[in-house]
């Protein structure tokens, strides 16, 4: 199982519209569809990945879709996200940092971030969507 952990900026700024005229949270959207659709056609890695969706609105509100829920629930949470207020990433991702965390205390997954090589069968990919370009 493969637990792909979507990161998405939600601040005003992903409100902008870039050459094409589509918005910055329109082409993260669009990534995540494509991403989602890719993985969906090979066969080794379908229906065995697990996708999370976290926005850089505050907590609870972050939490769009969990890895127990299916892609349709994914998709509606998708297309649901609005840009507004200001979103940190930093907090963000410690979010998502803190929920990998309690998903390996309840799972018993000792590899955090492939820290240790181990028997392990959970694979964690990290996927962050901004319109960002200085570091944080």
């Amino acid at each position: 199982m493969t637990i792909i952990l979507l990161i998405v900026d939600t601040s005003a700024s992903m409100a902008q519209k870039t050459y094409l005229g589509t918005s910055y949270l329109d082409v993260a959207r669009n990534i995540i569809d494509a991403l989602q659709k890719q993985r969906m056609k090979d066969v080794a890695t379908r229906g065995y990945d697990r996708f999370f969706l976290i926005t850089t609105e505050e907590y609870p509100a972050c939490i769009k879709s969990g890895w127990r829920e299916s892609s349709a629930v994914l998709h509606e949470q998708l297309k649901r996200l609005r840009p507004r207020g200001r979103g940190s990433i930093s907090d963000a991702f410690m979010n998502a940092l803190k929920f990998i965390n309690v998903h390996r205390a309840q799972t018993g997954w000792s590899c955090f971030i492939c820290g240790c090589v181990c028997m392990c069968t959970f694979y964690l990919s990290i996927l962050l969507a901004s319109n960002m370009r200085k570091k944080f």
